[in-house]
């Protein structure tokens, strides 16, 4: 999944299990005749756009430190396998999965708009094992149903039929409707 998952990783630990751990998966796939990746990519790959920028599945990659770069190399990576090896890929920009919300944490209006809970993780890794693929790579986001959306989840919920059920701001205590 996150391999060396630190934003403050040096280049030296993301090169060896990030880059070279993540090749390695892609070729063992391949050699043993897998349908199909889905890659744990992350939101740090796009991490370095503006924070009021929501940011679609189709925007470049924009990382924001070396981990970002690496989880950014594992995107093509997956594209290349895709289409030039014939090893059809998903790559998941997972947000701010359910473990970063610890009780009595201050959680920035990011953490909280990027939050993705274990329910609906669950639920869109079985669509992307499910659901018939009409390209050979794709990029989709992983976040929940929050009420502001760092990573935007339209092509997600369209292409892959996913339907998250949580909120980050809810579970952190916001009611919007009072």
């Amino acid at each position: 999944m996150a391999g060396v998952p630190s934003p403050n990783a040096s280049f030296e630990s993301v090169l060896k299990v990030n880059i070279e751990g993540t090749y390695n998966i892609f070729k063992a796939a391949q050699e043993e005749r897998c349908s199909r990746v889905v890659f744990a990519s992350s939101a740090q790959a796009v991490e370095g756009y503006p924070i009021d920028t929501q940011v679609k599945s189709d925007m470049p990659v924009h990382p924001k430190n070396l981990y970002g770069v690496g989880k950014a190399f594992g995107e093509a990576l997956a594209s290349y396998f895709a289409y030039e090896e014939n090893l059809p890929s998903i790559a998941l920009r997972i947000g701010a999965f359910d473990e970063v919300f610890q009780v009595g944490t201050d959680l920035s209006a990011r953490d909280m708009s990027a939050y993705i809970s274990p329910k609906d993780m669950c639920h869109l890794i079985e669509q992307c094992i499910i659901t018939s693929m009409q390209r050979p790579f794709e990029i989709f986001h992983a976040v929940s149903n929050n009420r502001f959306k760092r990573l935007d989840i339209s092509n997600t919920k369209e292409v892959l039929d996913y339907q998250p059920q949580d909120d980050g701001f809810q579970k952190c205590g916001y009611n919007f409707n009072e």
